[in-house]
């Protein structure tokens, strides 16, 4: 054997050695990290006993959920552990619940076979606030990935929902301006009863039902369904480039719509001027189509249009 193969081989013995020590230490980061997610958890509950009117929640992963009290008490419930705590407090007229993160690097390190070699804790560790029905102020949440539900029986002021690819379902109302921006996030359901409503979204569907707005509803998306069932708005405009859309029941002063692929199918209560635009979609119009009607513009290069009487 000549030196430069055994230079090579002493290379790659200690290649090899600095390797399993490496999986040795993530190994050992992993099963401790793993057993204290999965054992350190503690639910916290706090009586929230100021008064308030806006509502403002941050969260990373954990979903929010509004559940309406059976008293007339104020409730939060939320889980902490080691490295994620909370914190709840009323400022300035605010209810906040909001999160701190000491979570490392090496706390995302993952090595061996959860349920064998790390423990599993599948309880969910939802952010919950007990609150009774009625009529609140602004209502806020901006999170990562968490799921938003808000069921009937609020009104609120403004809503604003911000978050990456948490679901959203609210069924209580916005009497002033609504936003919401997400990533890959469905609005699964969502009632306005207010003044505007501004919707930006990737890929997540969004559906509106049972809304009335008196000013302007605007839609942004790139692939995202879009589904209206009773909705009636000043006016509207939605920018999409495959998403499809459907409109149940619709009414609006002016309505525009651009798109590349998606079709649009549409059952319209009213009058209106429709102006279709495309390169090779096909249109199929059987509702009063007046000059002096509603503006509906469609702007579209191979998406079909069809709109008929609701």
């Amino acid at each position: 054997m000549n030196k430069f193969t055994k230079t090579v081989l002493i290379a790659g013995g200690v290649c090899l050695g600095a390797g399993l020590i490496i999986v040795g230490i993530a190994a050992g980061l992993a099963r401790k990290n793993g057993a204290e997610a999965a054992t350190t958890y503690e639910k916290i509950t706090v009586s929230v006993t100021e008064d308030f009117e806006n509502i403002h929640i941050e969260e990373v992963s954990n979903d929010v959920k509004i559940v309406i009290s059976d008293t007339d008490a104020i409730t939060v419930e939320y889980w902490d552990n080691s490295k994620l705590t909370h914190s709840c407090k009323v400022e300035n007229d605010t209810l906040h619940i909001s999160y701190k993160n000491s979570q490392h690097w090496y706390d995302f390190i993952s090595v061996g076979i959860p349920g064998i070699t790390e423990p599993v804790n599948d309880e969910p560790h939802d952010t919950i606030i007990y609150l009774p029905e009625g009529e609140y102020g602004n209502f806020r949440v901006d999170g990562v990935s968490a799921d938003i539900q808000v069921p009937e029986g609020y009104t609120f002021g403004d809503i604003t929902f911000n978050t990456v690819s948490g679901d959203i379902s609210c069924l209580s109302e916005s009497t002033g301006d609504l936003e919401v921006n997400t990533t890959s996030g469905c609005l699964q359901e969502i009632y306005v009863n207010g003044i505007s409503g501004k919707i930006n979204t990737v890929s997540g569907e969004v559906n509106i039902s049972d809304s009335t707005l008196s000013g302007s509803l605007v839609i942004d998306t790139v692939s995202g369904d879009i589904k209206f069932t009773n909705v009636t708005t000043a006016a509207t405009s939605i920018n999409t480039t495959s998403g499809d859309i459907v409109m149940n029941g619709y009414s609006s002063g002016n309505t525009s719509i651009d798109t590349t692929s998606g079709d649009i199918e549409a059952s319209v209560v009213g009058t209106y001027n429709i102006d279709f635009d495309s390169v090779s979609g096909d249109s199929q119009i059987s509702c009063n189509n007046m000059t002096d009607g509603s503006r509906f513009t469609v702007n579209t290069v191979s998406g079909d249009l069809t709109i008929r009487e609701a």
